[in-house]
């Protein structure tokens, strides 16, 4: 994946800006395990300099989810990435399966 900067935004908080900009971006993530479990944006995306990826490839899934990402080599996932099962930012399993409920499967 091609990296792009992003503005530079110092000591802030990614949901500083994003809060305002990409509220349902922020809401997915802090209902997410990640959110939850206070894995911040720059495992996934890098810095907000130069190493910035905007849709990150499952490499930068590998180092905590070795055996998941390592499960796309079988046939089965031929062609397919962590997104083609699981909403980005929500990342909930479950919730995962109903990737296309806004509501994200629950009732």
């Amino acid at each position: 994946m091609v990296a792009r900067a992003h503005p530079d935004v110092g000591a802030g908080d990614c949901a500083d800006c994003h809060r305002a900009t990409h509220p349902p971006v922020v809401a997915d993530y802090e209902s997410s395990k990640h959110g939850r479990g206070l894995v911040g944006c720059p495992v996934c995306h890098g810095s907000t300099q130069a190493g910035f990826v905007a849709k990150p490839g499952p490499e930068r899934c590998q180092p905590c989810h070795a055996a998941q990402v390592d499960s796309l080599k079988t046939p089965v996932m031929k062609n397919k990435d962590c997104w083609s099962c699981h909403v980005p930012h929500r990342l909930n399993p479950h919730m995962a399966l109903h990737k296309n409920d806004p509501n994200g499967g629950a009732k």
